[in-house]
């Protein structure tokens, strides 16, 4: 059943499904409700508007750009897709006219997270299609001039203020063992980073974050006992004492997302948790050239697994995690199944814990306190998955800029240039600005930081 919902000089947009009721609230607001269970809806916009749809921050296209690159681009004869809460940022798209006038379609909150699949698909010369598979749908499309004026109608995250202007990486143990940090400092390397970066940087509410600091970076998740190597849990403690006296928060990693293979026999308790594929065969995903498994995270051991490792952390003195992964890969189960409710349980778990939260990937759903913003290269895996880059346009923040007002990223300098509409968000630098290297300890690490910081002066 198709329906027209706008037509301008510039474009037109209908919707189709097996069943949908319209109600119109007003001339510029209107209810598309679906009945049923997993269902696909399809938006067709005609014409070469400007949209912005949720990849990750948000890309911004006119359809005839992405229309051509459809039809150039490899792996795309189902589209390009993202998922939701995962790689897609929000459940919303904006279609400008070139007049001035809006068009905001978003879809209502499921605070359950359950996964829905957005996959752009060009349907000739000069149209495309937005076709959504998810379950319990109930879309609203605005009609606005004014884009400030949206957030009246909706129930919108409004962040608190975020104080933090720095964050510098340092891992101190690689994806292969290697370390570089000397034996006789161990963990003591953090305060003697942090009297470096005020040495060169003089900043001010600046955080370091480490990782690797357990096995090596990549190696036996969900294992992050702090290294013997690197003098244990005591020595961390101290060195946590020492850097916050220095002035610092301390952010540590945990992979919010997967198991290490060889991780199992150290724990066997989450044999249960990991995820399968509909024939039966665990969900794998290849780092570092290791196997690791996909954890359902609605897995009450999985949660009690990580909230361990945070504990021990916050004990150490560390002020916030890391939970990886969380907005970077699509999600590991079928359209309509519960997703990210679990990862929100965690994410509050960690905060009684008095501890803060950031993710990777960007969303309007997930409570986290801080969002890194994603700058991959263009990677679209079979079936048309996108898993990172902007296969049509460029980031436009504008869809989050409506559905969650104050979101904290973390990015690097040279990044933020790339960004549109970028006003009303607050931004933690990340150092160093490497490109696509791990920041970590060794001869190069302490020259760039030098580097940098002769450039912040």
């Amino acid at each position: 059943m198709k329906t027209d919902l706008y037509r301008s000089d510039i474009f037109k947009c209908s919707i189709n499904s097996l069943s949908h009721k319209i109600t119109e609230q007003d001339k510029y607001y209107k209810t598309i409700s679906i009945n049923g269970g997993v269902q696909k809806i399809s938006w067709l916009i005609e014409g070469d508007a400007y949209m912005v749809w949720p990849n990750r921050e948000g890309e911004g296209f006119t359809v005839s750009q992405a229309v051509k690159k459809l039809a150039s681009l490899e792996n795309t004869s189902q589209g390009v897709s993202i998922s939701y809460p995962a790689t897609a940022s929000v459940m919303a798209f904006l279609i400008r006219n070139g007049d001035g006038e809006s068009l905001l379609i978003y879809m209502d909150r499921d605070e359950a997270g359950r996964v829905c699949d957005i996959r752009l698909q060009r349907e000739n010369d000069k149209a495309l299609s937005i076709n959504i598979t998810a379950i319990h749908q109930c879309w609203h499309c605005l009609r606005i001039s004014d884009e400030t004026v949206f957030s009246n109608y909706l129930e919108v995250r409004n962040n608190k203020k975020d104080t933090l202007k720095h964050q510098f990486q340092l891992g101190l143990i690689g994806p292969y063992g290697k370390c570089s940090v000397p034996e006789d400092l161990g963990f003591n390397v953090i305060p003697q980073i942090a009297g470096l970066i005020n040495e060169n940087y003089n900043p001010d509410t600046s955080c370091i974050h480490i990782f690797g600091y357990a096995r090596g970076h990549d190696i036996l998740y969900p294992d992050y006992s702090p290294s013997q190597l690197l003098g244990g849990q005591k020595l961390l403690k101290s060195a946590l004492i020492q850097t916050k006296d220095m002035g610092f928060e301390t952010s540590f990693y945990l992979n919010g997302r997967i198991v290490d293979s060889e991780a199992l026999i150290q724990f066997p308790r989450l044999k249960e948790a990991l995820l399968r594929d509909n024939r039966g065969s665990l969900i794998e995903e290849k780092y570092q050239n290791r196997i690791f498994y996909v954890v359902n995270p609605s897995s009450i051991e999985w949660g009690n697994c990580l909230l361990e490792w945070a504990q021990i952390l916050a004990d150490c003195g560390a002020d916030t995690v890391q939970l990886d992964q969380l907005g970077g890969r699509a999600a590991a189960k079928e359209c309509g199944d519960v997703w990210g409710e679990g990862y929100n349980r965690i994410i509050d778990r960690i905060h009684n814990l008095g501890m803060k939260v950031w993710i990777q990937g960007v969303s309007d759903y997930y409570r986290a306190d801080r969002f890194e913003m994603t700058f991959r290269d263009l990677n679209i895996l079979e079936g048309g998955t996108l898993r990172g880059g902007n296969p049509f346009g460029k980031n436009d923040l504008s869809l989050i800029k409506i559905f969650a007002k104050n979101t904290t990223f973390i990015v690097t300098k040279s990044k933020i240039k790339k960004l549109e509409n970028s006003d009303d968000f607050d931004f933690i630098i990340d150092y160093p600005d490497y490109k696509g290297e791990l920041p970590l300890y060794n001869k190069q690490y302490l020259k760039m930081l030098n580097n940098a910081g002769a450039a912040l002066r």
